[in-house]
């Protein structure tokens, strides 16, 4: 396991995943958009490490409810 967080900390439901290499080091990252249940939307990204998991994730964008 590269990643874990308590249960009901994510909802699959409401985010978008996607790969690629974000950063140009040659390792996959994984990325998501995801709506909080607040009404939120926000990007995070997960940097790849060079051990194969990846780091805690990096809020890169938010967006206020009813602005996106």
């Amino acid at each position: 396991m590269s990643w874990t967080r308590e249960s009901g900390w994510w909802a699959s439901s409401l985010g978008n995943l996607v790969s690629g290499d974000t950063d140009k080091d040659g390792r996959a990252d994984v990325s998501v958009m995801y709506n909080t249940a607040k009404g939120a939307t926000s990007a995070y990204t997960f940097k790849a490490r060079p051990d194969g998991g990846f780091n805690e994730h990096l809020r890169s964008w938010e967006a206020t409810p009813g602005t996106w």
